[in-house]
Parts: C-alpha cells; sequence; structure tokens
C-alpha cells in the first residue's frame, strides 16, 4: 500500500498558505518602516538633537574637510 502524499499533507496546505501570507505582511512592514537599516540620506538616531556645529565639527575631525573649508562653514553659521 502506498501513501499518496499529496492527499496526504492537504489539511495542511491552507495552515501554511496563511503562514506565508502572515509572513510577507511582516516582512513588508518591517521593509517600509526601515527594520533597523537606515539609507544614507536618512537621518540616523544618533544624529538627533546635533546642531549643525557639531555636525561640522566632526566632519573636521573625521578629515571631510580642510580647515580652510571649515572656517567658512562656521563662519557662515555665525552670520
Amino acid at each position: 500500500m502506498m501513501w499518496d502524499w499529496g492527499t496526504h499533507w492537504m489539511p495542511f496546505w491552507p495552515i501554511f498558505m496563511i503562514g506565508m501570507i502572515v509572513l510577507c505582511i511582516v516582512m513588508m512592514s518591517m521593509m517600509m518602516r526601515g527594520g533597523g537599516m537606515h539609507p544614507p540620506w536618512r537621518q540616523s538616531f544618533g544624529d538627533v538633537g546635533k546642531t549643525a556645529r557639531d555636525i561640522l565639527d566632526e566632519r573636521y575631525a573625521r578629515g571631510e574637510i580642510d580647515k580652510a573649508e571649515y572656517e567658512i562653514k562656521r563662519h557662515d553659521m555665525m552670520a
């Protein structure tokens, strides 16, 4: 006597499909709200509350801008 695996697993297919739909909805909602990953153009949680001067100082400290550009931008912020 042989098992017909198609009919044996038939009661579990609706449960499997509902589970897959729920998984897709959860994954889509995580992707839509970021899921902990931030694209470069989005502000990260560490930047919240920082002033423009703080960000300018960090950029200068990292070497992204030179001293002349730092002084110009700092002067522009004071004006």
